[in-house]
């Protein structure tokens, strides 16, 4: 015997790659070959991430349209604000002063590691004496404190680049952040 909530046959429900096919913009982008590897990689997202629990809740593809769309639009938005980015500058200024900056302490903390200078750091090693010239706030408090901030960056990321109206969904921002 058959359940009433018994997955379609095949032929009535459209499978993920017809579904994308249906809703994606011809482009998500400027250039055709990063839209060819973007389809590759959402469709695998989709596929591994999105209908591996959906399909055993619903066959309904409306759920999927607007997920395609949300990314469409993330996509569009990333691309606008990668292309306002100063690349020379940050490549040839910014990056480069701040590798500067982690070469030069973490030599300096060599150089003070065995010393008296190391501060009672011995036990902890080049780690502990590094961690303490360039503490940062995600890797202190065990691997909760790393997951909440990662968090918290995403949620950031994600008023960036998902519209706001989605934004006010509690869902939206709970799936993405997650």
């Amino acid at each position: 015997m058959t359940s009433p909530h018994a997955t379609p046959p095949p032929s009535s429900t459209p499978s993920l790659t017809q579904t994308f096919h249906s809703i994606r913009p011809q482009q998500f982008t400027t250039s055709p070959l990063i839209d060819t590897e973007l389809h590759k990689i959402l469709l695998l997202l989709l596929r591994d991430y999105i209908s591996s629990w959906y399909t055993s809740i619903s066959t309904d593809p409306d759920f999927l349209t607007h997920l395609i769309s949300l990314l469409s639009s993330i996509i569009s938005t990333l691309e606008t604000r990668l292309q306002s980015i100063d690349w020379v500058l940050l490549l040839c200024r910014d990056l480069p002063e701040i590798l500067r900056r982690h070469f030069h302490d973490f030599r300096h903390c060599k150089e003070k590691l065995g010393t008296a200078y190391a501060g009672g750091c011995e036990r902890q090693g080049l780690e502990g004496l590094f961690s303490g010239v360039q503490p940062h706030f995600a890797l202190r408090g065990g691997e909760g404190t790393e997951r909440e901030y990662l968090r918290r960056v995403v949620e950031v990321l994600m008023e960036v680049v998902v519209p706001e109206r989605e934004m006010r969904s509690e869902t939206v921002r709970f799936l993405g952040r997650e």
